[in-house]
Order: structure tokens, then sequence, then C-alpha cells
């Protein structure tokens, strides 16, 4: 893929990128990885990047509450700079939007559904986690910050 193209599929809010087959089967393959890995985090840490990601959640009409508190979130977390935005989510659906604002926050996405928990793999900074009881989220949410190194001092819960 050329250097352009991924960064504009990270513009147009892409949660992943891949190697063509062509790319993948070449001569540099790791090399490529590379190369993509800087250029997805030099968009991702551009100025214009995050205006370009606060303009397009507040440019679409949302009527329902369920859509407004998704940048509301977003915002209170870095305004009160939270170390993680954790969200209780049946299907899945306020973990994905989170995903789709770009928080500059972990997103810990408490699911009782362990196929909702492999589907959020997918979407970016969401840590899924498939709980049962109160007890599984407390040794999962302990797993999180042992490998984010994030403080639980200061979440954002959202859930609807």
């Amino acid at each position: 893929a050329e250097a352009n193209d991924v960064a504009n599929a990270i513009y147009d809010g892409a949660d992943a990128v891949m190697l063509s087959a062509e790319s993948a089967a070449g001569s540099f393959p790791v090399e490529a990885v590379d190369m993509m890995e800087s250029i997805i985090r030099e968009v991702e840490a551009s100025d214009q990047y995050r205006v370009r990601m606060e303009q397009s959640s507040t440019s679409n009409a949302r009527p329902l509450i369920q859509h407004a508190m998704i940048p509301a979130a977003r915002n209170l977390a870095r305004d009160v700079n939270a170390s993680a935005i954790v969200c209780l989510t049946k299907e899945g659906r306020i973990a994905q939007r989170l995903s789709q604002e770009r928080s500059t926050r972990p997103i810990i996405a408490l699911s009782h559904s362990r196929e909702t928990a492999r589907h959020l793999l997918l979407s970016w900074g969401v840590y899924p986690i498939d709980v049962y009881n109160a007890c599984d989220r407390v040794d999962h949410a302990d797993q999180i910050v042992k490998y984010e190194d994030i403080s639980f001092d200061r979440v954002i819960s959202i859930a609807s």
C-alpha cells in the first residue's frame, strides 16, 4: 500500500489496515508493516487528525440520547484526565461508537457475551472483557491495569 492510502484509511476512521498480497509476499513484509505502523502513529498523533475526528462526531445528526453520550464521554475523559473509559455493553454498540470517536483514553468494554467480546477485539482502542459476575470484572481489570499500565484512580463509566 502506498503511504497516502494508509494515511487516508486512518483519516477515514479505519480500525485496521492490512498489507496487500503483493506486499505481504514481497521481499520486505516486516519492513512494510513497520512503515505502516509509523504512518498510523504519525497520523493519529497529528492535530489535523484530532480535529477531523471531533468534527465528524459533531457533524452527524444524533437524535438519540445514547448517541449524544458517546462524544460527551470522550470529551469528559479528556477534560478530567481520566485514565480510561469503562463501558457496560451487551451487544458492543457503545464500545464501537466510542472507538469511532477515537478517544485518547483506552476503552474497557465489559460484556456478558463472549461473542461480543471477540468482535470488539477488532475495534480500535477497545479492550473487551468477557465477564460473568462482579468478581470476574475485578480480576480482568487487574490484568488490564498490569498490561496497559492504567491507573483506575479516575475512570468515566458509560452504559445504556
